[in-house]
C-alpha cells in the first residue's frame, strides 16, 4: 500500500508541476499574441482601431487561463486529499484489525488454558472438596467468559447483517437489577448507586437491552482503579426514555469519544494495554442503539469518569 500511494502522490505532483508550467507558457504566449496585435493594429490604425478593445481581450483571455489553472489544480488537491484520507482510514483500519486479532488470541486462550488447568488438576490430583469446589468455579467462570466472549463475537456479526429484532415490552428497571445481581456476584468489591425512575414499558428486543446493558457496566468495571464505583440512572421525557451508566475511572480523551464506538477500536496500544477486550462491546451498543432508533452520548464525569447517556423513543406499542 506503501509504494502505491507514493507513485500516487508522484504522478499527481507531476501532473500539477506540468499543468503549472503550460499555464505560465500559454501566459506568455497570451502577452506575446496582445504586444504583436498591438503593434499591428498601431501600423494600420485606422477607424476600426480600438485600444480599449484589445486590452480587455488581453485581460479575458488571461483571467480565461488562470482560471482554468486554479480549477485543475484545485481538483488535484482535493483527489490528493481524499487519496490521504484513504489511506490513513485503511491504515487505521488494519491497525485495528492487527490490535483485534491480538486481543481475540488472548482473550480466547486464556479461559481455555485456565479451564485445561482446572480439569487436568481435578483429574490428576486428590483434591480436598474446597479445592475442588474453588477449581470448579474458576473453570464455570472462564467457561462464562469464553460464552460471553463469542456471543459478542457472534452478535457483533448479527447487527452488520441487519439482523432481525423481535421488540417486545421490556422493563427496563428489572433488566438492570437482574444484570447488576449478576456482576455483584463476580465483582463484590463494585459500590452500586442506583436511581430507576418511574419508566413506561419500553418497546424493544429483550436481547439486546441484554447485550446493552451488560456491556455498559462490564467498561464500567474494567476501566476503574479500586475503589470501584457504578451509578446507574434512568428517568424519562416526553419523547424518550433516558439511561445513564456512570463511573470514576480516568474518563476518555475528547479526540477518543469519536471513535469508541467503531468496530475493533481500543484506547491505546494493543502490545501495552493491561484490561481485557476485543474492541466490539461499545460497537454493538451503538449499532443497536441506532436499530432501536435511539442516540448514545459520551460525556465527562465529575470529578472524574464518564458517563454514557442513552436515550430510546418512548413508544407504547409496536408500530
Amino acid at each position: 500500500m506503501g509504494y502505491k500511494r507514493l507513485l500516487t502522490l508522484m504522478i499527481m505532483i507531476y501532473m500539477a508541476a506540468a499543468l503549472t508550467w503550460w499555464s505560465i507558457l500559454l501566459h506568455q504566449q497570451n502577452q506575446e499574441i496582445y504586444r504583436l496585435e498591438q503593434q499591428i493594429q498601431a501600423r494600420t490604425a485606422g477607424k476600426s482601431y480600438d485600444p480599449e478593445i484589445l486590452h480587455r481581450n488581453y485581460r479575458r483571455k488571461s483571467a480565461m487561463i488562470l482560471g482554468e489553472g486554479l480549477v485543475f489544480i484545485a481538483i488535484l488537491g482535493i483527489g490528493l486529499y481524499l487519496i490521504n484520507r484513504s489511506y490513513f482510514r485503511e491504515l487505521a483500519v488494519a491497525n485495528q484489525k492487527r490490535n483485534f486479532l491480538l486481543s481475540i488470541t488472548h482473550e480466547l486462550k486464556s479461559p481455555i488454558t485456565a479451564i485445561r488447568l482446572a480439569l487436568d488438576t481435578i483429574r490428576t490430583r486428590p483434591l480436598k472438596e474446597e479445592h475442588y469446589n474453588t477449581l470448579i468455579d474458576g473453570a464455570i467462570k472462564e467457561n462464562n467468559r469464553l460464552e460471553k466472549l463469542i456471543k459478542n463475537l457472534l452478535l457483533a456479526a448479527e447487527v452488520e447483517a441487519s439482523y432481525g429484532m423481535e421488540p417486545e415490552a421490556v422493563d427496563l428497571n428489572a433488566l438492570i437489577v437482574k444484570a447488576r445481581d449478576s456482576f455483584q456476584f463476580n465483582f463484590p468489591e463494585v459500590a452500586w448507586e442506583l436511581d430507576l425512575g418511574d419508566l413506561p414499558t419500553l418497546w424493544a428486543d429483550k436481547n439486546d437491552m441484554d447485550s446493552v446493558i451488560y456491556n455498559l457496566i462490564e467498561n464500567a468495571i474494567k476501566y476503574q482503579k479500586d475503589p470501584k464505583r457504578v451509578k446507574i440512572r434512568t428517568s424519562t421525557t416526553p419523547e424518550n426514555i433516558m439511561l445513564e451508566v456512570a463511573d470514576l475511572g480516568d474518563g476518555i480523551p475528547d479526540k477518543e469519544r469519536k471513535l469508541i464506538f467503531d468496530k475493533f477500536y481500543r484506547i491505546g496500544s494493543e502490545a501495552t494495554r493491561k484490561s481485557s477486550g476485543t474492541g466490539l462491546g461499545l460497537y454493538i451498543v451503538k449499532k443497536i442503539l441506532d436499530r432501536h432508533q435511539g442516540h448514545i452520548q459520551v460525556l465527562a464525569n465529575e470529578p472524574r469518569g464518564t458517563r454514557f447517556l442513552l436515550a430510546f423513543p418512548n413508544v407504547l406499542e409496536q408500530k
